[in-house]
């Protein structure tokens, strides 16, 4: 019975952790800090939106508009929460004719994009002139979805690909920029490497994962933030087309 409400408290906690997650989620602080600023800036999304990798759709409620995720077909055979707003295509040709998308959140997808070039002009055939787009990558992360992880972007690479493709940045932050990055690739090295009945315990997520969570969030708190070495970026563009 205890055991069952943990293991929910553990799930609800995945993708939009409150402060409670610090103890049930080895990846707290990149989650959260994600999850807050999707919330932040979700709301700036509107009309027809496209969630590209949505996953489980953590964010449909977090933005501000007609909703439809987009999943590549391979993961949609083994995705339980597959339904009728989840639309799958080939990784390469978003079903979707052109000019038809206001805004587009692609949130931890283009570090699994083999094809940076050709994914672009699949978002600018379908965006809207002036659509938006809120993206997220990783910086420091470790290899995940492996094979499927081809890439890694400074702040200044994202920029340069943006403007290449004729967007023009809103505004931009890097997240997990203090020393709480070092709480995060602590519980992300100790996760890869735990045997799987230990690593999923709970006594494990409470006293492992949420010692190092807990030790360096008042850790963060007090020594200084380093913009050069940090977890995510997050980026909000606007599409210009010719």
């Amino acid at each position: 019975m205890i055991k069952n409400y943990i293991n929910k408290i553990i799930a609800s906690q995945k993708f939009t952790p409150t402060f409670l997650g610090m103890f049930f989620n080895p990846f707290w602080f990149a989650r959260r800090n994600l999850f807050y600023s999707i919330k932040l800036h979700g709301k700036k999304l509107s009309g027809k939106i496209l969630d590209i990798g949505c996953g489980s759709k953590p964010y449909k409620n977090y933005l501000n508009g007609s909703y439809v995720g987009l999943e590549v077909a391979d993961k949609n055979a083994n995705n339980k929460n597959l339904d009728s707003e989840i639309l799958s295509f080939d990784g390469k040709d978003f079903p979707f004719e052109s000019n038809s998308i206001d805004s587009i959140l692609c949130t931890q997808v283009l570090e699994h994009v083999e094809n940076p070039p050709l994914f672009f002009s699949e978002i600018k055939r379908i965006l809207k002139k002036d659509g938006l787009l809120l993206l997220t990558v990783p910086f420091v992360w470790a290899e995940h979805d492996i094979p499927n992880d081809f890439n890694r972007f400074t702040i200044f690479g994202l920029k340069k690909l943006l403007m290449e493709n004729k967007f023009d940045v809103i505004e931009y932050k890097k997240i997990g920029n203090n020393f709480s990055i070092i709480g995060q690739l602590i519980n992300s090295y100790l996760y890869d490497i735990l045997p799987n009945k230990i690593k999923y315990n709970i006594i494990t997520h409470i006293f492992l994962y949420g010692f190092f969570n807990l030790s360096f969030y008042l850790l963060s708190k007090i020594l200084p933030k380093n913009d050069n070495l940090y977890l995510d970026n997050v980026i909000l563009a606007q599409f210009k087309k010719n």
